[in-house]
């Protein structure tokens, strides 16, 4: 279970107003105790489920702000925050393309289709 001053140190922490210096001196513990604390498991288990709550309370704001950047004057805005938004739900394109064929396979059914196209462009 985390002592008083550990929980006061991830409270600080999430807050993000404080350096490890200003809570170190404001807790009358060294900086060294709060890099010690971070590798705690336990401590640093409360930091990151302190640091979710925190996010997800800040979420709906956020989601309101990329929202009113769709009515931006801006082109490149309005571009940039539409695309954030389909990539964090889930329609982010695909980065890389699997073949299912062998490659010597493929790059004859590329031949043949480039020949065949060529043959047509003649005939026109």
């Amino acid at each position: 279970m985390l002592k008083p001053k550990q929980k006061k140190c991830i409270e600080m922490l999430v807050c993000g107003s404080y350096s490890q210096v200003q809570i170190a001196r404001e807790l009358n513990i060294s900086e060294q105790t709060i890099c010690n604390w971070k590798k705690d498991d336990e401590f640093a288990k409360e930091l990151q489920k302190t640091m979710r709550i925190c996010v997800q309370t800040l979420a709906p704001k956020a989601i309101k702000t990329m929202e009113s950047l769709l009515n931006s004057d801006s082109d490149n805005v309005r571009f940039s925050a539409a695309k954030d938004i389909l990539d964090r739900t889930g329609f982010k394109p695909q980065e890389k393309i699997e073949i299912s064929k062998p490659i010597d396979e493929s790059i004859k059914e590329m031949e043949d289709y480039l020949n065949e196209r060529k043959c047509e462009n003649l005939l026109r």
